[in-house]
């Protein structure tokens, strides 16, 4: 099973080579998750896509002020995705 960072990795990937799917991506998020990755995202989680530019800056805040050890390793290693919370698949399929 691939891992939150793997799974993600995969659909930068693709909608950085495939301009079709990127427009997907931005236009239905759930579906082109589905298409690249195989996982169906339950439709009680919302998925915002955000192109990125150079006058914009996302940020994205945690639900509550508590932290695992790996978010806190993510935020301070510059990662700027959320890689794991309820709903998302994790490395044991849950």
């Amino acid at each position: 099973m691939k891992t939150h960072a793997e799974i993600l990795d995969t659909i930068l990937a693709k909608s950085s080579s495939d301009e079709q799917f990127r427009d997907r991506l931005i236009s239905d998020p759930r579906a082109a998750c589905r298409e690249a990755t195989g996982i169906t995202v339950p439709d009680w989680i919302g998925i915002e896509v955000h192109e990125q530019s150079a006058t914009d800056l996302h940020l994205v805040l945690p639900v509550e002020d508590k932290m695992s050890i790996n978010e806190l390793e993510d935020v301070a290693g510059g990662e700027a995705y959320q890689t794991a919370g309820p709903g998302f698949p994790t490395s044991s399929g849950q």
